[in-house]
Parts: C-alpha cells; sequence; structure tokens
C-alpha cells in the first residue's frame, strides 16, 4: 500500500510492528509511551494503557489489550470492531457497528454502544463495582448478544431484542428479552 510521505511523517512513532495477519491491510500500531489518551484518526479508537495493539484486517478494527487494566473505547470507529481486554480490570466501549467485545477476566465493564454486539465477558465477577463503574455487559440500540462466563455477572440488555446468557454463578439480569440460564429467571 503506497502512502503520502505527510501521513507517513505521522504515523512513524506509531508503527510498531507489520501485522501478523495474512489479510491484514494496515500495521499494527501500539500506544505512544505517556500517561495521556492515545488516539489513533485511523481506526477511530483510544485506550489509556501502554501496549494496547490496533490491527485493521478483513475491513474490521481489532484492538488487543494488556493483562492488565485497559480502558479502550472506540466510538469513533467508521466500521465495526473486534475488541480483546485479555487480563486485568477493563472498560471497553463499542463503535456504533456491529462489535465483537471480549472482556476475557477481571472484572470489567463493557459497553455495547449501537449495532447488534456480541459481548463476552469472560471468566471472573463482572458484577459490583469496577473501577468506579457497575460492572457487567450492557447493550444498547441493537439487537445484541451478551454472555457471562464463570463469575457472578450483571448482564444488561438495554434496548431492542437482545439474548442474555449466563453461565456458573450467580448472574443478574435487566432488561433482557430472552435469557438463557437454567439457574436465573430473566426479564425486561
Amino acid at each position: 500500500m503506497r502512502r503520502s510521505p505527510i501521513l507517513g511523517a505521522l504515523l512513524l512513532p506509531l508503527v510498531a510492528l507489520a501485522c501478523e495477519s495474512d489479510n491484514a491491510t494496515e500495521e499494527s500500531i501500539l500506544a505512544p509511551p505517556g500517561p495521556s489518551f492515545s488516539h489513533v484518526a485511523i481506526t477511530g479508537c483510544s485506550f489509556l494503557s501502554l501496549g494496547v495493539r490496533e490491527i485493521i484486517a478483513d475491513h474490521r478494527i481489532v484492538v488487543i489489550g494488556t493483562t492488565g487494566e485497559d480502558f479502550i473505547q472506540c466510538a469513533g470507529a467508521s466500521v465495526g470492531v473486534t475488541v480483546r481486554g485479555l487480563g486485568g480490570d477493563d472498560i471497553i466501549s463499542g463503535s456504533a457497528f456491529d462489535d465483537n467485545l471480549f472482556g476475557n477476566g477481571g472484572c470489567d465493564v463493557v459497553f455495547g454502544a449501537d449495532g447488534n454486539d456480541f459481548i463476552d465477558l469472560g471468566p471472573g465477577d463482572d458484577s459490583g463495582i469496577c473501577r468506579n463503574f457497575v460492572a457487567g455487559g450492557y447493550g444498547d440500540d441493537g439487537n445484541d448478544h451478551i454472555k457471562g462466563g464463570p463469575g457472578d455477572d450483571f448482564i444488561n440488555g438495554r434496548a431492542d431484542n437482545d439474548l442474555c446468557e449466563g453461565g456458573p454463578g450467580t448472574d443478574s439480569y435487566t432488561q433482557c428479552e430472552v435469557c438463557n440460564d437454567p439457574n436465573s429467571d430473566c426479564g425486561p
């Protein structure tokens, strides 16, 4: 892919390594050092963690968090995103498109935003207070599929027709039109 010299000069401090995916269309990008937000204009995602990687592949933005606490928000993305929080207590917010959002361990807060989102909180207790937020998975406009996983989880489908699934542990639900948890009653 040919880039203009101006764009190349702007991206040079951010480019970390070539994407390992065979179908990638851009480079992986790491957050620059420092305690402030990093906003990568290409993807529309920002994050407050050192070591977060972004990849553009198959017309989709993929953001991979760290094993520590991550704050990843992709409200400015122009396509759907896949975000993997890995370990740690993460706060993740998707785009206005169809997203795949994974908490992957820790006490996570995952917001789907608009679009038909798939949210998987992963293992760990995703309920109670986590990093000053009520932990759990939150859908929004769109028909969302929200999975709790092992541990005690809070799942809020919010608007539209949402499928909410629990896992081992004590899960609580609100605004879920369809519930798949033999241990709990789910309702609007």
